[in-house]
């Protein structure tokens, strides 16, 4: 296949190529990133995969 300015497909690009990284990185952000603790509801009550419970006690009507 040829292209409009007489390069081809797969000829090979010489010259001034360059590998750049394109990720971002963030000096104050740790390499590896922590997740992020999401609940999920389990049939049991509504604890947290962390084993904490998402629903606050019901106050008592009748106190």
């Amino acid at each position: 296949m040829k292209y409009e300015d007489d390069t081809r497909a797969n000829e090979k690009i010489t010259g001034t190529d360059r590998c750049v990284d394109l990720a971002v990185t963030d000096s104050d952000r740790p390499e590896t990133p922590t997740p992020l603790p999401i609940a999920v509801d389990s049939p049991n009550g509504g604890e947290s995969v962390y084993g904490e419970s998402r629903r606050k006690p019901r106050a008592s009507a009748r106190e």
